[in-house]
């Protein structure tokens, strides 16, 4: 697609190659499917059930979070488009989105530049979901990450309830919910706009949390294959690749991403480490096939000190990987076959520990 639409999770390190629910959510702003749901938003439990039937509700597996749909928005899917996804973050941090535009998906794909960022002008982030886990989330910290990462200002956020039971303890569900938006949304499209605002507004009070689903749900097992060049352009194959290690450690990652940045000093001292064992790094760049991309990704390559193999991700692997955030990392073994823990975020200390799992240490 020419342009990407803004989404607020891209823009945190979540990239546009899953956006939405990989059930019936794949359409973005299109009817999604029901879902059984989980516990509710005071902490109490549900033995299961739906908020609706299908059409009838947003539901993202990544985040495990469920509510009601917008009938506002099912109406008008002629004048505007509502954006929807969800995922992790972080580790212990799941994320619910929605973003609404003046103008249809195939309206937004036909415009020019200029029409197209006036169009972003005056769209708007309806409603996020921040379901973050406590001990590792305190709020004075969500709340620096959130300004960090999507400039929000702090008091921005609002308390919306518990989830407990979790084996990794109790998270605080968080919202956030625009009520205005720009004067210069068009004339016709200001009712429509409120509409699904007060569609969205009556709708947070019947969020259902569920179990989510991670990325190995999805790609456990699968053998990745792909030929792609490196970023000076040379030819590699994935075959070529992972037969030199015992295990690989693809890191997903793009030149936008700041702790994908971040990171690279320490994976590379990490390659240094995993060579001595007969496994490597290998980074996977997915905005590679842009030349602004892929000129500021050699830079950045070059100034973290990086020696250990890029290539362009070309061919869609990260969106075969259902990889919806970055940095995300897999570990394949010598045949290219997905094995251990997929790693979603900056983590050494989990890289490390996956690989030692994987050996065996």
């Amino acid at each position: 697609m020419k342009k990407k639409l803004i989404v607020l999770l891209i823009v945190i390190a979540m990239i546009l190659v899953a956006a939405c629910g990989k059930s019936g959510g794949e359409n973005a702003g299109g009817n999604a499917s029901g879902n059984d749901g989980g516990s509710t938003e005071n902490g109490g439990t549900s033995d299961s059930g739906s908020t609706g039937e299908d059409g009838d509700v947003y539901y993202t597996p990544e985040s495990g979070m469920t509510i009601p749909a917008s009938k506002t928005y099912a109406e008008n899917e002629d004048k505007v488009y509502l954006y929807y996804g969800g995922g992790e973050a972080e580790e212990g941090l799941y994320y619910m989105e929605f973003y609404l535009y003046p103008a249809t998906w195939d309206e937004l794909e036909k415009m020019s530049d200029d029409d197209y960022f006036a169009a972003e002008d005056n769209a708007i982030n309806v409603l996020l979901f921040l379901k973050a886990l406590d001990s590792k989330w305190p709020k004075d910290d969500l709340e620096k990450w959130c300004n960090w990462m999507l400039g929000m200002e702090p008091g921005t956020l609002q308390e919306h309830g518990k989830h407990t039971g979790s084996e990794e303890g109790d998270y605080t569900i968080y919202y956030s919910l625009a009520t205005e938006y720009p004067d210069t949304v068009p004339e016709d499209i200001k009712p429509i706009y409120d509409g699904i605002i007060a569609d969205f507004t009556a709708a947070r009070s019947e969020l259902l949390i569920s179990e989510p689903l991670t990325i190995d749900d999805y790609i456990s097992g699968q053998v990745i294959e792909f030929e792609t060049t490196d970023l000076d352009g040379n030819t590699v194959s994935s075959k070529d690749i992972f037969a030199k290690n015992k295990y690989t450690m693809i890191n997903i990652w793009a030149s936008w991403c700041g702790p994908c940045v971040q990171e690279l000093p320490e994976l590379e001292e990490l390659n240094k480490e995993f060579e001595a064992k007969g496994c490597g790094i290998i980074g996977l760049l997915t905005d590679g096939t842009d030349p602004t991309g892929l000129a500021d990704a050699k830079e950045i390559l070059e100034t973290a000190g990086v020696t250990y193999l890029n290539v362009i991700d070309s061919t869609g692997v990260a969106n075969m990987l259902q990889v919806n955030a970055v940095p995300t990392s897999v570990f394949v073994d010598s045949e290219g076959r997905i094995v251990g823990t997929s790693v979603v975020g900056a983590d050494l200390k989990s890289y490390k520990s996956v690989m030692e799992g994987l050996l065996g240490e």
